[in-house]
Order: C-alpha cells, then sequence, then structure tokens
C-alpha cells in the first residue's frame, strides 16, 4: 500500500477513534433592547469533587467572579474546572425569570448540575433574560470562554460564548490530528508526483 493510502487510512481511522466527550455551552447575545442567555449539552462531572446543594433564585451573570447561572431548581454543586479567571468585570446581576433546568458555572471552578440527572446525559434547553440591558452594562467581554476537566472519557468543557470577540488560536487536540493527518496527505501526494514526473523524464 502507497503513502498516499496509509496517510488516507490514518485519516479516516482517527476520525472514527476520536472519542465523543460531553460539553455544554452558554451563549450569551444581545436581543434588541435586552440581553439573552441560553445554554445546552451535557456535563460529565466524574472528574470533578461533590461540594452541596444549592438553590435557585432565577438567572443571574457575574462577569468578574467567572459565574453564570441559567434556568431555575436546585443544583448540585461539583469542584475543581480551570479556565479563565473571568468573563468581564461586570458585577452581580439578576436575570428575569428563567426556563430549563438549572445550570451554571461558580468562580470558575464550580460546575452546577441539576439535582436527579444522569450523569453526562442531556440537559436540554435552559436560559433567562435581562431586560433593558446591554452587554457593556452587564460587564461583559466578547470572547470565547472555556472551563475544563478530566481526561479521557471524563474529559469534560463548560463554554461562555459571547459574540463580537475573538475566537481562541489554539486548536482543540481533534483539530490538530487532522491538521497532522492532512500534512501526511498532501506531502504523500506531492512524493506521488514527483515520482511519476521522474519517470516520465528519464532518458531512453
Amino acid at each position: 500500500m502507497n503513502n498516499l493510502h496509509l496517510a488516507t487510512l490514518g485519516l479516516v481511522v482517527a476520525h472514527f477513534a476520536l472519542p465523543a466527550q460531553a460539553a455544554y455551552v452558554l451563549n450569551i447575545s444581545q436581543s434588541g433592547a435586552d440581553v439573552v442567555a441560553n445554554g445546552s449539552g451535557s456535563l460529565n462531572v466524574n472528574a470533578l469533587s461533590a461540594g452541596g446543594a444549592e438553590i435557585s433564585i432565577g438567572p443571574f451573570l457575574w462577569a468578574g467572579a467567572a459565574t453564570a447561572y441559567v434556568g431555575t431548581g436546585l443544583t448540585n454543586e461539583f469542584l475543581g474546572a480551570v479556565g479563565p479567571a473571568n468573563f468581564g468585570g461586570g458585577f452581580f446581576a439578576p436575570g428575569g425569570a428563567g426556563f430549563g433546568v438549572p445550570v451554571g458555572i461558580g468562580g470558575g471552578n464550580a460546575i452546577l448540575v441539576p439535582i436527579g440527572t444522569d450523569n453526562g446525559a442531556q440537559l436540554g434547553a435552559s436560559g433567562g433574560t435581562w431586560a433593558n440591558a446591554t452587554l457593556a452594562s452587564l460587564g461583559l467581554t466578547p470572547g470565547t470562554y472555556v472551563w475544563s476537566w478530566g481526561q479521557g472519557d471524563d474529559f469534560d468543557t463548560f463554554t461562555i460564548n459571547i459574540p463580537g470577540g475573538p475566537q481562541p488560536g489554539v486548536p482543540e487536540p481533534a483539530t490538530w490530528l487532522y491538521l497532522i493527518a492532512g500534512f501526511g496527505v498532501a506531502g504523500a501526494t506531492m512524493r506521488a508526483r514527483r515520482q511519476r514526473r521522474a519517470r516520465l523524464i528519464v532518458p531512453a
């Protein structure tokens, strides 16, 4: 089997070998005269340390303390996430009535998940609204903020996206894998072309 076929096979194998990971994403954006937050995904907290139960006080944001909460209801707190210390300079800002199950991040290291849900299960949509507010008035700095924890099958992330900011400059590990495999395919193709050209110009 030539190098081109080997590189292509490696790319296919790498694609199917990548583990499926849980992840939760909270999008915070301007919607007319209001700021809205909508989150969805799943959370695997196996690698985190159990904290205590938290009582919902409704959706709130505290950008300066890397804290965000959406939905309503009781949550369990798990400690040990690592990530940005803030996503802006804003202070505590309560929102209006929330919807969906309660989910949040507190202080940049605590992950809040609904009591009674299965670990790693899809949590459904949750959200909250901050009426007559702007991203600036809430002290939110546009960008993408990622907190992570665990390894292997227990690796997971909580992401906050605020439109208009810089995008992450470092590819995820899976992206690196695709890039490396892609370079391998390109290199094999170039070698094959050089070999064909060499055969064509060999004098009789």
